[in-house]
This record gives structure tokens, sequence and C-alpha cells, in this order.
């Protein structure tokens, strides 16, 4: 088996990274339209639920770093607890894959933690407090002065004002300055970190981390976000991921390339924007004209995230066809006898799965399970269950046969 028969069949669930559908010109032109914007925009993939969006972008990627681009992924569905929780995670998920250090105690907590201060802030701090201590002393020195002065006048008594003077006065405070200058180079403050929990405050935390890639030595063209798989979420999960995700979408430098099937998310936000129901002449609700409207809606909400919406076309009938025998090729389980038998399973194949590649995928595997059971249950059976065994065997020789029948009980 070749190791491109052998993925087939260790590998069924993954995205391609090859061209397996004639997608090749859709992804030239994306990766043109991103060339030719001078600015980030939104743009959308949308397919049903196991057509290849992922592998579109799996197609992309390769492409897009070619260019100096930075393309980085977002997965929300799986943070979906609220929308601080999927700020919090797309900003964690963004520094990691940009080989930031982010501390993430400040987006669960307000925090406190003492930090050396700037140079020039120590220069400020340190000539402020050396000229407090100059002025105290100073102040200190002339009235001390003053007073032995005065004493010697009042007494009559002949001291030696000088040496009184350094012996009392100086001395000591030169040796009291010393460690104060120690103090003063062990200057330390306290900052506080409030937690960041506003759409502000994560806004200028992804802005912040985006401008220190674009200003390196060696900075990427753009940085390109995949968001993948957004129509795996409920109606109400969509509505906090693309709320959440609006914080983000502003910065120049990112386009936003998000995966769904918006015939789901259009439904959803159709749920989500709580639209009244549209009433017929009779007074009764009109249920067609509110589907109508609510879609409608829906759309003109889509088109206030998308720039630009790509539909993905429907595989032909020939490409879909050769990649199922290379399927059925790729897995040594399935063994026709009938020299027809492919073509009918195939055919029962094309007929009855929407021409979705991954819920073919599904079913191929179901019947490679079902037939390797019946391998093993046969190498179990002893003489005496001969005609178990027969009957068994006859089923393992006819794939087609229960391919018919799993595809019923599906």
């Amino acid at each position: 088996m070749s190791e491109e028969q052998e993925k087939g069949v260790n590998k069924w669930d993954k995205p391609s990274e090859g061209d397996l559908f004639g997608r090749e010109p859709f992804v030239e032109t994306i990766v043109k339209t991103i060339q030719s914007s001078k600015e980030g925009f939104n743009l959308g993939i949308s397919a049903r639920w196991g057509e290849g969006k992922s592998s579109i972008l799996h197609q992309l990627k390769p492409k897009l770093e070619r260019l100096n681009y930075r393309v980085l992924t977002f997965e929300p569905w799986k943070y979906t607890q609220d929308q601080i929780s999927i700020k919090r995670k797309f900003i964690i998920d963004i520094y990691s894959q940009l080989g930031k250090e982010y501390d993430e105690t400040e987006l669960y907590s307000s925090t406190e933690k003492e930090k050396d201060l700037k140079p020039e802030d120590y220069q400020t701090l340190f000539a402020s407090r050396l000229g407090l201590f100059v002025r105290f002393s100073g102040t200190i020195a002339v009235i001390f002065l003053a007073v032995l002065l005065f004493f010697q006048w009042f007494t009559g008594i002949d001291i030696n004002v000088t040496q009184i003077f350094l012996t009392n006065l100086f001395i000591p405070v030169l040796a009291g300055i010393l460690p104060l200058v120690t103090r003063l180079t062990e200057v330390t403050i306290k900052q506080n970190t409030p937690k960041v929990e506003s759409a502000e405050q994560f806004e200028q935390r992804f802005n912040a981390v985006i401008e220190d890639i674009m200003s390196a030595e060696k900075p990427p063209e753009k940085i390109i976000i995949f968001v993948d798989d957004l129509d795996r979420c409920n109606h109400t999960e969509v509505e906090q991921i693309l709320t959440a995700l609006f914080t983000f979408f502003n910065n120049k430098h990112c386009t936003y390339i998000i995966t769904a099937d918006h015939t789901v998310i259009r439904r959803y936000i159709s749920k989500f924007l709580q639209l009244e129901d549209e009433v017929g002449d009779d007074g009764q609700v009109d249920i067609k004209k509110t589907n109508d409207t609510r879609q409608k809606e829906a759309t003109e909400y889509l088109k206030k995230i998308f720039q630009i919406n790509f539909i993905v076309p429907k595989i032909t009938s020939d490409l879909l066809e050769a990649w199922v025998k290379g399927l059925l090729i790729a897995s040594p389980i399935i063994v026709f006898k009938n020299p027809y038998a492919k073509d009918y399973l195939i055919n029962l194949v094309l007929n009855n799965f929407q021409g979705n590649p991954r819920k073919i995928k599904h079913f191929i595997r179901t019947l490679t399970f079902q037939l390797e059971a019946i391998g093993e249950k046969i190498s179990r059976l002893s003489d005496q269950n001969g005609d178990e065994s027969k009957n068994l065997n006859k089923v393992k020789d006819s794939p087609e046969l229960l391919a018919k029948i799993l595809i019923l009980q599906d």
C-alpha cells in the first residue's frame, strides 16, 4: 500500500492539505484578494459541515506563509462559556502563537506586585530626595552653628566652634547619609494591575502585541487569523463569539478568515436578534413572511461582519467519484468478488450522502469496521459452526450488500 493510501486509511478525518476537489482556483483568488487589500478585512468561507472548509484553510496556510504573512488559528467553539472566556482565550492563543510571554493572572484577577523604577524615574526620585536632604541638613547646620556662636558670645567662653560643629553635626550627618543612599538605590514601587475584563482593555492588549510584532526588525507583511468551525456552536454561543470577536476586528494589520455554514449562522443570528413575528392581513402570524424577514435581517447582520462571503461550490461528480474509489482502494478490508460490486457501492455512496466528503468517510469507516468484525468472528468459529461461518463469509464477500443494509439502518 502506498504512503498516500495509508494516509487515506489512518487520517480520514484530518483536513486535506492537497487539492482533492478542485479548490485551487478559489484558494488562489483568496490569496490575491488578501494581497491586493491595503488594510485588513473579514472573509467568510461558507459550506456545510464536512464539505472542506478546514481543508481550504490547510491549502491557504502555506501559500500565505510564503508571502511572509503570519498565520494564526483560533477555534472559538472550544471556549464558549461566555464572552470574557472567549476574549481571554483569544488573547492567550494569539500571544502563544506569536511566541510572546503573557502574564495570564491579569486576565483572571487584579494583581499587585513590586516593580523596579525605570532609570529616568529613579533619577527624578533620587534628585528630589537628595534636594530635601540638603535643604533639611543645611537648615539644621545653620541653626546649630548659630546656637554655638550665641553660646560663645553669651558665656564669654572661648570654644572651638569648628571642632564642635564637625564632631557633633557634620560627621554624624555624613554617617547617616550612607543608609539613605543605600535605600535610594533599592527603591521599588507597588504596581496594581486591574483585572482585564472590558472590551477596551482586551483590544488594547491585542493591539499592543500586534504593534510589537509589526515593529520588529523583520516583521510579517500581514497577520492572517483563521477562525475555524464557528458553526459547531449553538445560537447562544455564536452570539457570544461574534460579540467577543468584534473587539479584535478593527486592527489594520489583521485579516480574519472565518469558516462556518452560514445558512446555520443566519438561522442562529435570526434567533438572537429576537425579531418580532410578521402578521398577515387576517391578524395571524405569517410564517413565510416572518422567516423571510428574519433571513433578510440575518443576512444584513452578516454583511456587517464579512466584507467578502465565499460560498464553497459543490464538488463535481467526477472528482467525488474518483475520490471515493481512492478511499476503497486504500481499505484492504473491502474486497469485491462480483466485478460489478464496486461500481454498485460507489453509486450507493454518491446517491445517499449529498456529496458530503466527511459523511462518506464516516460511512466507509463504519463499513470497514463491520467487515473487520465479521472477519474476526469467522476466525473464531469452529468447524461445528459451518452454516454460520458460510453465511458470514457471504456477507464478507459482498461488501456492497452490507453497505446497503448500513445505509438503510442510517
